[in-house]
């Protein structure tokens, strides 16, 4: 089984893509053990978004 974490940092940081629901999902069953990298994550991709928005011509 491919590590959804894998899945999902490919499909977000690099395609821009969310998670389907079946993918989020499987986020939500990890091991508590995995809470810090899905955290840590979650927040490259809001940081990844945050600097896309900001640099969007206005």
């Amino acid at each position: 089984m491919t590590d959804i974490l894998e899945i999902a940092r490919a499909q977000a940081l690099g395609e821009g893509m969310g998670l389907d629901r079946e993918q989020a999902l499987r986020c939500l069953r990890l091991p508590d053990d995995s809470l810090g990298e899905l955290l840590a994550l979650a927040h490259e991709v809001r940081w990844a978004a945050s600097t896309r928005s900001s640099s969007a011509p206005t």
